[in-house]
C-alpha cells in the first residue's frame, strides 16, 4: 500500500515502486488471503496503471474478506463513476457512508454523484454532512462550492451568493469559490464578470479536481468550449 502511495500522490515516480508493491501485495495476500488489506494495495497499483478489470476484480475481493472496509468501497465507487455506471458507484458510496458516518470523503463523493445526477437538494445535504464530518478545509472548501453549485441549477442565486461569501469568509480555496462564482455569474447575466475569473483560471487553474469541473461548467455555459475542454483536462490531471 505505500508503494501504491508513492505513486498516487506523485512523491516518485520510479517504477520500481509499482514492482515492490505488486510483489508485496501477493505476498500479503498469499499470507492470508482472507485479509482485505493485500487485495486493496494489489487494485490500487492496478488502478494507477488504468487497467479496469484488475482492479474491480481485486476490490470485490477485498469486500468479500471485510465487507465493511472503507477502502476498497470508495476506490469502487471511483471505477463505477469513471465508467459512468452511477447506480453502482452510489451503492457503493452508500454503504460507505453507512459503515462510517463519519468518513467525509464518501459524503463529498456522494453529493458529486447527485450533482451529476441532477439531485441537487440531495447534494446539498450531503456537503452539509461532509463537512460536519470532514472538519478540514479540503471537505469545507468543496461542501461550499458545491452547495454553491446545486443552488444556481436549483435558480436559488442569492443562496449560491451566500455561499460563495462563506466560503470565502472563511478563507477556503479561493479558487475552487472563483469557479463557483464563475458559473453563478455566468448564469446570472454577469458574462464579463464570469470571462474575467475565467481567465484567471485559465491561468491557475484551482488545485481541487473538482474546482476545475465547476470552472469547465462555468465556460460551458458561456459557450467557450475551448475553455471548458482546457480545464476538463486540467481536471483531468490533477486526478492521475
Amino acid at each position: 500500500d505505500c508503494c501504491a502511495q508513492m505513486l498516487d500522490r506523485g512523491w516518485d515516480d520510479d517504477p520500481t515502486w509499482r514492482t515492490r508493491g505488486l510483489e508485496a501485495a501477493r505476498r500479503a495476500i498469499e499470507l492470508d488471503p482472507r485479509r482485505p488489506e493485500g487485495h486493496k494495495a494489489r487494485a490500487v497499483l492496478w488502478q494507477i496503471a488504468r487497467q479496469p478489470a484488475p482492479p474491480i476484480e481485486s476490490l470485490e475481493r477485498a469486500l468479500a474478506c471485510g465487507p465493511r472496509y472503507i477502502p476498497p468501497l470508495i476506490n469502487l465507487a471511483y471505477e463505477h463513476l469513471s465508467g459512468g455506471d452511477f447506480a453502482a458507484a452510489e451503492q457503493m458510496l452508500r454503504r460507505a457512508v453507512m459503515s462510517d458516518p463519519a468518513y467525509g470523503l464518501g459524503h463529498l463523493m456522494l453529493a458529486a454523484l447527485f450533482i451529476y445526477t441532477r439531485r441537487y437538494r440531495e447534494a446539498i445535504a450531503a456537503c452539509h454532512r461532509a463537512q460536519i464530518a470532514g472538519e478540514s478545509p479540503f471537505h469545507a472548501s468543496h461542501a461550499y462550492a458545491m452547495r454553491a453549485q446545486a443552488l444556481v441549477a436549483l435558480g436559488d442565486r442569492a443562496g449560491a451568493r451566500s455561499e460563495i461569501e462563506g466560503g470565502r469568509a472563511a478563507g477556503l480555496s479561493p479558487r475552487m469559490l472563483n469557479a463557483a462564482e464563475a458559473l453563478l455569474e455566468a448564469h446570472d447575466g454577469d458574462a464579463g464578470r464570469a470571462r474575467w475569473l475565467l481567465e484567471n483560471l485559465d491561468r491557475e487553474p484551482p488545485g481541487e479536481s473538482y474546482g476545475c469541473e465547476i470552472a469547465a461548467a462555468a465556460a460551458g455555459r458561456l459557450g467557450e468550449a475551448t475553455l471548458a475542454a482546457r480545464m476538463v483536462a486540467a481536471a483531468e490531471r490533477l486526478q492521475q
